[in-house]
């Protein structure tokens, strides 16, 4: 490999670090204001420094026992004092001052699922998911995007996490996923290239400041029930690659008629059904993130046309002529295994 290969692949990594503080500065989210999405991508970066109560829980037995909730046993050690948490410094969600701290119950539900996904994706099961969806509901957190979808009774729903209308339940219900994804997706996008740069012994990228983000476009607030004509349940493609339990749709769910539609704009649209088959695609209901998303993996790992390539080649577009895919795809089964999650 000539060092211009490599710089022209360290140029390839620069660039994807600027696509994301760019994204996160002038990409609407779905569902979340830029001050969150922010403090998520700070939060995933100052989960690998400020872990004192998570590497305890790695040596804590009781979060392994048959039927043990482990989002509510993450969650009790986030509210803890020092004292009880053995002097460990306890993390705060970051915020751009003070003045401006979240809601207490917002701020727990995003440190969890953040704090989790860096630290322990394995526990990231059937019930971590639903328990992290039923805090969501009841944080608060969706009170803002009920009130842009202009319903009182919504916005009410959505405080207390209390419905009496089936219809206003499945909407929250699913805004509420969204917002997981967001999460979700906004992380390992701060974390993928955190780590990338530490491992090249090189400065990480900074991300936006807080001065940077204040001006960003708001979310954009979709309502799904006008967006999907259909919300698939399960493993409906019958494969064991698509995850069993978390929903999905696909470009031919879509309601092109819909006012929603015209919130995306078309490049989204017309990638939407890449990773059809991967783990990741229930993460689509973050639109604008799972966009990015695609396009760095392809960067970082496989382009669509890669996985149709031989497994001692790769494309020298995106690629070192020096690493074929078996490199590749080696290093994704060693980390799929050391984090105990799906590969």
């Amino acid at each position: 490999t000539t060092n211009m290969e490599v710089e022209r692949r360290l140029q390839t990594l620069r660039q994807i670090a600027d696509d994301f503080s760019k994204h996160i500065t002038s990409v609407p989210g779905t569902i979340l204001p830029s001050n969150i999405r922010l403090g998520v991508a700070i939060c995933a970066r100052d989960a690998i420094v400020n872990s004192g109560n998570d590497r305890m829980l790695k040596d804590d037995k009781r979060c392994l026992r048959p039927g043990a909730s482990f989002y509510d046993f993450r969650a009790e050690m986030i509210s803890m004092g020092p004292q009880q948490q053995k002097q460990c410094e306890q993390p705060a969600f970051p915020t751009c001052s003070a003045d401006n701290q979240l809601d207490e119950g917002i701020a727990a539900c995003l440190l969890n699922i953040t704090y989790t996904f860096i630290y322990h994706q394995n526990k990231i099961d059937a019930n971590y998911y639903e328990d992290a969806i039923a805090a969501l509901k009841v944080s608060g957190i969706l009170s803002n995007y009920a009130r842009a979808l202009g319903d009182n009774e919504t916005v009410a729903a959505a405080a207390n996490g209390s419905y009496n209308n089936k219809d206003r339940e499945n909407e929250l219900d699913i805004a509420s996923r969204a917002v997981y994804c967001e999460i979700i997706l906004v992380a390992a996008l701060s974390h993928c290239i955190h780590m990338t740069f530490l491992a090249l012994g090189m400065n990480v990228p900074e991300l936006p400041t807080w001065e940077d983000a204040k001006d960003a476009p708001g979310p954009s607030n979709i309502r799904f029930s006008s967006l999907l004509k259909r919300i698939r349940k399960g493993d409906e493609m019958k494969t064991k690659i698509v995850s069993s339990f978390t929903p999905y749709f696909t470009k031919s769910d879509l309601n092109k008629d819909s006012p929603e539609y015209l919130k995306i704009g078309e490049d989204v649209w017309k990638e939407l059904n890449h990773g059809i088959m991967c783990p990741f695609m229930s993460t689509k209901f973050a639109l604008q993130d799972f966009h990015l998303f695609d396009r760095i993996l392809g960067m970082m790992y496989l382009t669509t046309e890669d996985f149709f390539l031989r497994w001692n080649k790769l494309s020298p577009m995106t690629h070192c002529p020096s690493v074929a895919r078996f490199d590749v795809e080696t290093v994704a089964v060693a980390v799929a295994a050391e984090r105990s999650c799906d590969f």
